[in-house]
């Protein structure tokens, strides 16, 4: 590993570096740096080099790092029983002390490894869910960021400002769901290896539709409902093609299937705290779940990739269709 303070000239750091499940730290001393570059000084013939998401954090000296609001803070989550609080490291260890066994933190889940460190684990803690018991606590350089978060993942909430922080409380998510849609009079059409598309709908998860090819921006996989129904949100699986879901989507629906209307979808899948912002993890163990904004009155219904995939093909296992209770 090498860092670059915006010169042409690289320096790598002494690395204390540990391989966690599904992840990896690096740890060295804090140096003033603009760009890091990470290379491979080893090579594996059966393994690929794969990178879902990197974080990279600085060191805050404990002098800019005051308690200030942390007491406004601990009367705020006794006052409105919050169980679930989701913070830095930082503030998530001073309040775990503060206030022990009564709430959980992502500090709180912990354990040890053979060197007999003790390290955060990737904790269920990490995976947010919410509810008038869970919090979100950002400090003044994160405001932005989190807050831009909550308004892609149209997430509502009320807000308290303590001291040098922000809590987020009262989070309302959308919900995904609705009374599913028998498939009997299904018929289903894609771009690609169309002769197979009726194997998405099946019902049986053992077989499946597959793209035949890398996915790309434009290919598309649809369901003629046979009848119009007001759909509020759609279900593919990938089943153990895990890794061949969209990277990127949208909802196309038509009354005729002909005339075709782009419609607006929210997230309602799984949602990860990264220790200062809330992200949306897309997949949720071989299930991509897609909600509509709106409820549409259609027949006809198309889930079109915006992004393209050089190595993975599209696959689906099965689909479900819901439609807004009566």
């Amino acid at each position: 590993m090498e860092y670059c303070a915006g010169s042409i000239f690289w320096s790598g750091p002494h690395l204390f570096w540990r391989t966690r499940p599904e992840r990896v730290d690096i740890i060295f001393r804090r140096i003033p740096s603009r760009f890091i570059r990470i290379t491979q000084t080893s090579q594996s013939d059966s393994s690929w080099w794969s990178i879902v998401e990197v974080f990279v954090f600085s060191s805050k000296p404990v002098k800019q790092k005051a308690s200030y609001g942390l007491d406004g803070i601990v009367e705020f989550l006794k006052k409105r029983g919050i169980r679930y609080v989701y913070a830095d490291e930082w503030v998530s260890a001073r309040l775990d002390v503060k206030m022990g066994d009564s709430i959980v933190t992502v500090h709180t889940e912990r354990e040890r490894d053979w060197l007999n460190e003790v390290f955060p684990r990737p904790a269920p803690s990490r995976f947010v869910g919410f509810g008038k018991d869970s919090i979100l606590i950002s400090d003044e350089p994160h405001f932005q960021s989190l807050e831009a978060s909550l308004r892609r993942l149209s997430i509502e909430y009320e807000v308290e400002a303590i001291g040098d922080y922000r809590l987020y409380y009262d989070l309302e998510v959308p919900v995904f769901g609705g009374r599913e849609i028998d498939r009997k009079n299904w018929k289903a059409f894609a771009s690609d290896n169309e002769v197979d598309a009726g194997k998405g709908i099946d019902g049986n998860v053992s077989t499946r539709w597959t793209s035949g090819r890398a996915k790309e921006a434009g290919m598309y996989y649809g369901i003629d409902l046979g009848e119009k129904r007001r759909v509020a949100g759609v279900e593919l699986q990938s089943g153990e093609w895990a890794s061949d879901y969209p990277r990127g989507y949208e909802v196309e629906v038509s009354q005729d299937g002909v005339d075709w209307e782009k419609v607006e979808t929210v997230y309602t899948g799984r949602y990860y705290w990264s220790g200062f912002n809330l992200l949306g993890m897309g997949l949720d163990e071989g299930r991509l779940t897609i909600s509509l904004k709106d409820r549409v009155w259609c027949r006809y219904i198309k889930i079109k990739q915006t992004r393209g995939d050089k190595v993975y093909y599209w696959t689906i296992t099965g689909i479900k269709v819901y439609e807004k209770e009566i």
